[in-house]
């Protein structure tokens, strides 16, 4: 990519992960000064979560561009700061800071919350017939799949406690997902027919993945030149593993963490890294249906 004068001063921000890593970073984007021109390169699949970000002025695919013709670049890979798992940061607030070391005149956060864009005339299309409050589950991630999995039955005896609450429950997620008996299937939708679908939730249960970002997400709606919000984030729970909830979960998002246990004897929060898989996923096996009813409850 040949940069034109205009554009003299421009961004450049790699982040060629997962989608919720993606997401995340979309919480550092408003640091960045106005007069900067910002260029977000992923790749395609990522591409919708960034497409009506008003942060963000060209989206690229790796490789389709040449770094020199940038003021400053930015690798976003949180992995390799020395906080990345201390709990006590916000994946989001460490990239907010790797962009603050590298481009001047960054602003300060007040909140550092993911944000969503969303199409008006997609969520105008997705229509539902039912009254019965929408509450959505997710079960698998395909990124560290082993130790952030949760028992299938456990999630089937949840998923009928919700039907017999008066929850319609939709299973939301990829394509290969485990079917959850009870739960709809979303098949064959796209990643913004998903987002929109999601907005008329009001319950989100999952394990660390895409879908509790979206759920910690402030959510806005793009209709031609007016831009308002739609919501605050969605309630939700997300079951706790290895990775510490602070890691995931950013302050003022109306999602609240089951905290696994582990054997070592601490809230297994605290032990990501090399412990991770030595007492062969413990902490997500150790939460019962009950503590996640009860911490719905709360919400």
């Amino acid at each position: 990519m040949k940069l034109s004068k205009s554009e003299a001063g421009a961004v450049l921000l790699y982040r060629a992960g997962f989608l919720g890593d993606v997401l995340m970073a979309t919480a550092a984007l408003p640091i960045i000064p106005e007069d900067l021109t910002v260029v977000f390169a992923t790749w395609k699949q990522q591409h919708p979560l960034l497409s009506l970000n008003p942060y963000v002025d060209h989206i690229l695919m790796p490789g389709q561009y040449r770094v020199r013709d940038f003021e400053h670049t930015v690798d976003l890979r949180h992995e390799e700061w020395p906080d990345f798992n201390s709990g006590k940061m916000y994946w989001g607030q460490i990239m907010a800071k790797q962009i603050a070391e590298t481009v001047p005149g960054c602003n300060g956060l007040n909140e550092c919350r993911p944000e969503i864009y969303l199409d008006a005339e997609v969520c105008r299309k997705i229509d539902r017939a039912s009254q019965k409050p929408l509450a959505f589950v997710n079960n698998w991630s395909a990124n560290g799949v082993g130790w952030r999995l949760w028992s299938q039955d456990k999630w089937i005896e949840l998923v009928g406690i919700l039907n017999g609450l008066g929850y319609a429950v939709v299973q939301i997620g990829g394509p290969n997902d485990p079917p959850i008996t009870g739960a709809y299937q979303a098949p064959g939708m796209s990643l913004e027919q998903s987002l929109a679908m999601m907005t008329r939730g009001c319950l989100v249960i999952g394990i660390d993945s895409f879908i509790m970002h979206v759920a910690s997400s402030k959510i806005y709606l793009v209709d031609q030149e007016e831009t308002t919000l739609l919501r605050d984030g969605i309630p939700g729970v997300l079951l706790s593993g290895p990775i510490a909830p602070g890691c995931v979960v950013p302050s003022g998002s109306p999602v609240k963490a089951v905290i696994g246990r582990c054997p070592n004897g601490k809230a297994c929060g605290e032990s990501h890294g090399d412990e991770m898989c030595k007492h062969e996923n413990a902490c997500m096996t150790s939460i019962e249906v009950e503590e996640v009813i009860e911490c719905i409850k709360t919400l």
